[in-house]
């Protein structure tokens, strides 16, 4: 009698012990941290919570966990959660925030003119520039760290960290020409001989 009661609290734990830690896998996650843990990807963790099963995306990036690694990381861990079909999945991403490339451009413009480079500049990027983002949390500064210039030919070279004093920060290298430009007159639709040009004709347009 006595076996048959333990047998049955035993069972009674167990039953208590996998509700305990019975999880529901959530819609999404957006993270803003290095570590992925359980308790981003499930709710109702409970203690498992912050076990720690992944790296996170870089900031602004995002990628998918199946059924198939939901399951195994569920049962390594021991969280009560099983697929109810192979279509099961998350999304994981991170929050993150956009580098506009008009911002590289200004930060390279500022150091020209601090090379002694004072005229209004174009600048080309060699190539396509990449998409960056750092932490909402990252200051968005940008500083050239170093800048090397062909003179004649305007090519130019540097190395850019964004978001500095952050675990985010990105260094960026780009290489591109600098392209002096003004501002000249030029008309905004074509003049028929004897016409007379007027100021609504007239617009300026920044030109090498």
């Amino acid at each position: 009698m006595t076996t048959v009661r333990n047998l049955f609290a035993a069972a009674l734990f167990a039953c208590a012990a996998t509700a305990a830690h019975a999880a529901t896998l959530k819609p999404a996650a957006t993270i803003d941290a290095d570590l992925v843990r359980l308790g981003d990807l499930f709710d109702d963790a409970g203690p498992l919570a912050d076990s720690v099963v992944a790296r996170a995306p870089t900031p602004g990036r995002r990628y998918v966990l199946d059924s198939e690694w939901l399951s195994e990381t569920a049962r390594a861990h021991g969280l009560g959660w099983r697929a109810t079909t192979r279509f099961d999945r998350i999304v994981v991403e991170r929050a993150g925030r956009g580098i506009d490339r008009s911002a590289l451009v200004d930060a390279l413009r500022d150091a020209f003119r601090q090379t002694g480079d004072l005229r209004n500049l174009a600048i080309e990027f060699a190539g396509r520039t990449p998409d960056l983002a750092i932490s909402p949390l990252a200051p968005p500064a940008i500083e050239v760290q170093s800048l090397s210039v062909d003179q004649p030919s305007g090519r130019f070279s540097a190395l850019l960290v964004v978001g500095g004093g952050h675990p985010t920060a990105l260094r960026v290298a780009v290489a591109g020409r600098a392209v002096g430009t003004r501002e000249v007159p030029v008309l905004r639709r074509q003049i028929q001989a004897g016409e007379i040009i007027r100021h609504a004709d007239v617009e300026l347009a920044t030109l090498r």
